[in-house]
């Protein structure tokens, strides 16, 4: 059947020397593969640059409830913001949230709430004025709502340790290694209370992205290695 929905783009690569295979989260049907035949030649019906990483986009798509592969008939922006490609710590903090979406999310069921959350998030990016260096950890601490494993927040003196394996504050270090000290266990709470401190060391920064990460491997077995962490250092700093 041929039916119109928006989408979120999060991944392609290149298919024949015209064509494209696309990842698209979409509004209706969740996360699904589309081939896009021509999209590469010089005077192709579709732009290329619609493809890029956290594109919003309008589509016309031919859905078969049992492929795997659909095919596009239109492809439109579905929001031409330009906030994120002209600021250099905004692209990378969208490099950034464009693979953890793409490492983890995998399902085709669709999510509505998940899907404006994710395009809210896009647009804040593209046009706030605030700063954003917290932003890609508050992001990813939110993502976990959707994805099911949600850190709670109980923290107290009484439970000053965060036990990532369990997703709580405890009393006493666990008997495992996955946990965080102190420390580290109260710029957790910041985190998750969004209240994070100016006086934060990007060294700092860097290992709580780390901590963050570790605890999506702990919960998303196949979650893979990111690389874009790599390029934060390098901008963030």
């Amino acid at each position: 059947m041929v039916v119109n929905t928006r989408g979120i783009v999060l991944h392609h690569i290149n298919y024949s020397e015209t064509s494209i295979i696309a990842k698209i989260y979409t509004e209706q049907f969740g996360l699904q593969s589309f081939i896009v035949k021509g999209v590469r030649q010089r005077k192709a019906r579709m732009r290329m640059n619609l493809f890029g990483p956290l594109s919003l986009v309008e589509m016309v798509m031919v859905y078969k409830e049992k492929s795997t592969l659909h095919h596009l008939k239109e492809i439109n922006s579905a929001y031409p913001g330009t906030g994120i490609a002209s600021d250099m710590r905004r692209t990378s903090l969208a490099i950034f949230i464009n693979e953890l979406l793409y490492k983890s999310i995998h399902g085709e069921e669709p999510d509505t709430t998940l899907f404006a959350f994710i395009v809210d998030a896009i647009k804040y990016l593209d046009s706030t004025n605030d700063r954003v260096a917290f932003f890609h950890m508050t992001f990813a601490l939110e993502l976990t709502q959707f994805l099911g494993f949600s850190p709670l927040n109980n923290y107290s003196p009484q439970c000053r340790y965060f036990d990532l394996q369990e997703g709580v504050f405890v009393s006493a270090p666990p008997l495992h290694p996955y946990f965080l000290n102190e420390s580290l266990s109260a710029n957790w709470h910041q985190l998750l209370c969004q209240q994070v401190m100016d006086e934060w060391s990007s060294a700092l920064r860097d290992n709580m992205l780390l901590k963050i990460l570790d605890y999506y491997r702990l919960h998303l077995p196949d979650f893979r290695e990111m690389k874009s962490p790599e390029i934060l250092k390098e901008v963030l700093h």
